[in-house]
């Protein structure tokens, strides 16, 4: 019987130290509320408080900066008032007539397999190709003239260092062909 007691004793002992862990458990979880989340300093409610703090946030100073905000003045830059040309591009393949008749490269008849890209930029108004100046990127070219200024993307990258320009005179027409860089050639 002694034995018997000490086990309900000792069942009695634990249930009292699971009892009091539960109600510990319970007091601090109905501490925790959504209201301690986030920062305890300032709750903002208005509008104005959050304008202001975020103004105060980009004001501080990050350790990369070279310059502070006050140091930049602030100028606007107005729209060029110069037009775009009109402008056609143009994918064009190099073949033999083993690619014709015998489809012996492989060569399907889409832009993927093209070689070069062709651009015709119309100038109307322009006498001499001096008077073009005219950059081209990899991936855009920049055209412009005393009435034209033409900033325009490419589709696909090109070999910039490789091209040509043609000026056709008579129909003040500027012709770039272009060649197209690929990434495989089999």
């Amino acid at each position: 019987m002694n034995g018997g007691s000490s086990i309900l004793a000792l069942s009695n002992l634990l249930k009292e130290s699971e009892n009091q862990a539960e109600k510990k458990y319970k007091e601090e979880e109905s501490k925790f509320t959504p209201g301690l989340i986030g920062d305890k300093k300032k709750k903002t409610t208005t509008v104005e408080d959050i304008v202001n703090e975020h103004h105060q946030n980009n004001k501080k100073k990050n350790k990369n900066d070279i310059w502070d905000d006050e140091d930049i003045d602030e100028v606007y830059i107005e729209e060029d008032p110069r037009t775009e040309p009109e402008y056609d591009i143009i994918y064009r393949q190099k073949v033999t007539t083993e690619d014709i008749y015998l489809g012996m490269s492989g060569k399907t008849p889409g832009f993927h397999d093209c070689d070069e890209m062709v651009i015709t930029i119309q100038l109307p108004g322009v006498k001499k190709i001096s008077d073009i100046d005219l950059t081209v990127y990899e991936n855009k070219i920049d055209v412009r003239t005393s009435t034209y200024l033409l900033n325009l993307p490419l589709p696909k990258p090109i070999l910039e260092n490789e091209g040509n320009a043609k000026w056709k005179k008579d129909k003040s027409e500027l012709v770039l062909s272009l060649p197209l860089k690929k990434e495989f050639s089999f």
